[in-house]
């Protein structure tokens, strides 16, 4: 008998242990849910440059989707759009001045029905309809949160060329200046003999000698 209470008592605790299973599993798949994704940054436009379309999520367990690119804000029709008035597309076409453009990030996980985003500690909010251009983030019916990331319009000049930069060119290219021509040796061509200071008393000498030699042979023609 004792053995049989024993035996029971194994069972019973056997089967509460097996019914306690399922619970625990779907306690820990509802935890599992992500209500809060944190963007922190998103690399911002620059006329001129290619679009880059990285944004930085530090929410575990959320990967950014495909459909992640850039779009551009028309102000006349409030609406975003994926390519220009002249049909070339936003996200392989540089960023021009004059235009607002915003990232729209797909972002994809196991999403709670009520999951919060925010950027740079920013809560966003769902799509004003009479304020399209700000930024807003929409959670879809198939579990996919989309935010869309605005920027105000750019209106800086595009970076100067690095090979434009002066920086780069030889410094030994000749100059127009005057200034910088060398100036011609008005002796060019006779050779250098060394200091010419005393050149002016060997020639007192050669007149001298000239002078005595011609006193000379007129002294020994009067004789």
């Amino acid at each position: 008998m004792k053995n049989r209470h024993k035996l029971l008592s194994i069972i019973l605790t056997l089967c509460m242990v097996i019914g306690m299973i399922p619970i625990t599993t779907s306690t820990a798949n509802a935890d599992s849910t992500i209500s809060r994704v944190d963007i922190d940054s998103i690399i911002a436009p620059v006329v001129g440059a290619i679009p880059n379309h990285n944004p930085v999520i530090s929410t575990p367990g959320v990967s950014v989707g495909e459909n992640t690119f850039w779009v551009v804000y028309d102000s006349a029709t409030e609406s975003f759009y994926d390519v220009y008035e002249d049909t070339a597309h936003v996200d392989t076409t540089p960023f021009r001045v004059g235009e607002s453009y915003a990232l729209q990030i797909m972002m994809e996980a196991d999403f709670d029905p009520e999951v919060e985003v925010y950027y740079k500690g920013t809560k966003l909010s769902e799509p004003d309809p009479f304020n399209m251009y700000q930024s807003a983030a929409i959670y879809t019916d198939d579990g996919v949160v989309i935010a869309f990331i605005t920027t105000g319009e750019l209106t800086d000049e595009p970076a100067d060329n690095p090979t434009d930069d002066p920086s780069d060119n030889p410094t030994d290219v000749p100059s127009d200046d005057p200034g910088d021509v060398p100036k011609e040796d008005p002796k060019d061509g006779t050779p250098e003999t060394g200091d010419d200071s005393n050149m002016m008393i060997w020639l007192a000498l050669m007149i001298l000698a000239a002078t005595g030699a011609a006193g000379t042979v007129m002294y020994r023609r009067k004789a």
